[in-house]
Formats: C-alpha cells, sequence, structure tokens
C-alpha cells in the first residue's frame, strides 16, 4: 500500500490496529499504535487521524471522472472506528468495522489517491536516524554551558521537531514542514539571542538538524 496520500497512512494505522486484542480498551489500543507518551499526545493525534479520514473523503470526492460511491461505499466504517471520546470502551465494539470489505476499500482509495499531493514517501530508516539524533542533543543539553533560555526554545523546537517525525505516519511530510517553519520562526524571533551563541554546540546542533529535516522534505514535496 502506497503511504504517500492520506488514504495509504490510515491503512498502515488501522491494518495495525485491527490485530490487537478485542477486549483491550480504545484508549489502550490507540495510546500504542499512535505511539502516544501522554494524554494530550493522544488526543492531538486522535484529532490529526480524523483530519485524515475527512482529507481522504474530500479527496475523493474533488476526482472527476470516477465512481465517488463505489470508492466510500464503506466510508462510514472508517469514520466510526476512530472515534474521540468514549476512550474506555472496548476495542471489540469498533474492531469489527475493519472487515475485510472495509480495507480493501481504504486500499482502493490508497491506490487512486497515491500521487495526488505529490509527496514521496520518506523512508524509515531516515525517520529513525533523526529521532537519535534529535534525543542525542536533548540528552545533553543539560551538560552545555548555554544562556537558560535559549536552551529552552531548543528544547521547546526540538520536541516540536520530534513529534512531527513520530506523527509522520498520520500527517506525512506535510506535519514536518510545519514543525520546521515554526523552528525557524523562532530562530528569526529570538535572532540576536541566536546570534549571540551561535559558536555553541546545542545552537551548532539545532541549526543542522533543521537542515537535515529541510533537506528530507524538500526530496518529500
Amino acid at each position: 500500500i502506497k503511504k504517500d496520500n492520506p488514504a495509504g497512512r490510515l491503512y498502515e494505522i488501522l491494518d495495525k490496529a485491527k490485530n490487537y486484542d478485542e477486549n483491550k480498551t480504545l484508549w489502550n489500543v490507540w495510546y500504542d499504535v499512535l505511539a502516544a507518551e501522554s494524554d494530550y499526545e493522544l488526543y492531538s493525534r486522535i484529532f490529526h487521524v480524523t483530519l485524515l479520514i475527512q482529507d481522504i473523503k474530500e479527496q475523493v470526492n474533488n476526482i472527476e471522472g470516477i465512481n465517488k460511491e463505489l470508492y466510500l461505499h464503506k466510508y462510514s466504517n472508517i469514520e466510526n472506528v476512530c472515534p474521540g471520546r468514549n476512550l474506555e470502551r472496548q476495542w471489540r465494539d469498533y474492531k469489527n468495522y475493519l472487515d475485510g470489505e472495509t480495507m480493501n476499500s481504504l486500499a482502493h482509495m490508497a491506490e487512486l489517491l497515491s500521487g495526488k499531493d505529490n509527496e514521496s514517501p520518506i523512508e524509515e530508516n531516515a525517520l529513525e536516524e533523526l529521532i537519535t539524533d534529535i534525543e542525542n542533543i536533548l540528552r545533553k543539553l543539560g551538560e552545555e554551558n548555554i544562556d537558560d533560555v535559549l536552551k529552552n526554545i531548543i528544547i521547546d523546537q526540538m520536541e516540536t521537531l520530534r513529534t512531527s517525525i513520530v506523527e509522520y505516519k498520520i500527517r506525512g511530510a506535510k506535519g514536518m514542514c510545519e514543525a520546521l517553519e515554526s523552528c525557524i520562526g523562532k530562530i528569526i524571533f529570538n535572532h540576536n539571542l541566536f546570534k549571540s551563541e551561535k559558536d555553541k554546540k546545542p545552537v551548532i546542533d539545532f541549526k543542522k538538524i533543521l537542515a537535515k529535516v529541510n533537506y528530507i522534505t524538500n526530496f518529500a514535496l
């Protein structure tokens, strides 16, 4: 299944979810499937999955010359499987929505939408390498002699980047671009602070990470 489109990314998420024990709660399933580390991350990622589902329907409806009803005939099952509330309910109440016909329908939509966003997939090892680099920098930041305000800015922005990389399977490269823009905006807004510490290793490492993310996302988009 091609993951350069919302249907392909959702297929990967739901294909993993459908293998979970039906006696687990929605809370447990989505916490794991969406790799959330806090309640805030969980609700944020469920929200973005909801946007992903809406985007699929919108993109299919915008294509002329196809049988839209045929492609979307299992769309209600897809909508129902990821509620934003009642997360204490058991997975069995929702797992049955992911029957073979629904997953096949989603696969067909992934094939239909592939290439429409002009997005190329980013290799998993490239994403893992980015996360490793970010975590190494964050781990060493406490030992560095650097302005406390600047240190907190770098920590916040590195976490923003890390989150966008983890959420790549939901939001694609566009989410990483938004995080990159946030980082660049912080540098511009705090220009004098970054300039005064420009030779410090954390600042140099931070800018190297931004350059790497920029290179990867430019290739993807």
